[in-house]
């Protein structure tokens, strides 16, 4: 379901897949961005404007324009204003299942990675090594900061949890990105027999693929575990130990 749940993943393979077609036409770094900023808007409405796309395209825009005027761009400040664009218009959207999945999520990613994702000294020698160590390594390590994140608010809402979401997530990563840009490809409304027969079969077979690594993750005995809800108590309780121990290693990677 999250793989599948159009958000911030899919907004980053539509920035790469737009700015990738506007260089190979020539225009301009400011034009492209101009553009893409644009056509953010354009996919948000597409997708029916819900909270975590929103959120996903808000923040995408705040960074891009940032970089157009030459000035930083501070994620945490962008969810917030991310977060009051949809929330002035309609408080109630507060309450959205992917509005509290989505922020809680990307915050985790923000806080909890740079601290599981440390810079390694050591040099490979072998640099296809590294590069596919460091890959699989940060797509482990964002799996697991989220999945902190959202680990009370889960339970509260689906009386479940899961322990094999991180092992689906590294097989499933390897194929989505091909997945997501084959099928944007696909959905142009333009038919060319040879090409389109060739594109909708390999689409064909990535998604077998996708559907049968679900299959077996979900026919696992830890992948759908019933808990009982915890208490409000409890979560303040759970979310003040996690920004405590954040604050910590902070404070200690400062003093060094």
């Amino acid at each position: 379901s999250h793989i599948l749940a159009v958000s911030g993943m899919h907004v980053a393979y539509i920035i790469t897949i737009v700015d990738y077609l506007l260089s190979t036409l020539k225009i301009g770094k400011k034009q492209t961005k101009v553009i893409t900023i644009f056509f953010l808007m354009f996919f948000m409405a597409l997708a029916n404007g819900t909270p975590s796309v929103r959120r996903a395209c808000i923040m995408a825009g705040i960074g891009i324009g940032a970089n157009l005027i030459y000035q930083k761009s501070d994620i945490i400040n962008n969810m917030v204003i991310s977060a009051l664009v949809i929330l002035v218009p309609n408080p109630f959207a507060i309450w959205n299942t992917g509005f509290i999945l989505s922020y809680s999520a990307t915050l985790g990613i923000v806080l909890l990675t740079p601290i599981f994702l440390t810079k390694e000294e050591t040099v490979e020698k072998n640099k296809w090594k590294k590069i596919w160590t460091q890959k699989i390594k940060s797509v482990f390590v964002v799996s697991i900061s989220s999945w902190i994140a959202i680990f009370p608010i889960s339970m509260l809402l689906f009386r479940t949890i899961s322990f094999t979401f991180i092992f689906s997530n590294l097989m499933v990563s390897a194929i989505i990105g091909t997945i997501i840009m084959l099928g944007m490809v696909a959905s142009i409304p333009i038919h060319i027999p040879i090409v389109s027969d060739i594109l909708f079969c390999l689409l064909d077979f990535l998604l077998a693929i996708l559907t049968k690594i679900s299959q077996i993750f979900s026919s696992m005995p830890l992948s759908h575990i019933l808990v009982c809800p915890p208490s409000i108590g409890m979560i303040m309780l759970y979310y003040g130990g996690v920004f405590w121990w954040i604050y910590q290693k902070k404070l200690n990677r400062k003093r060094i």
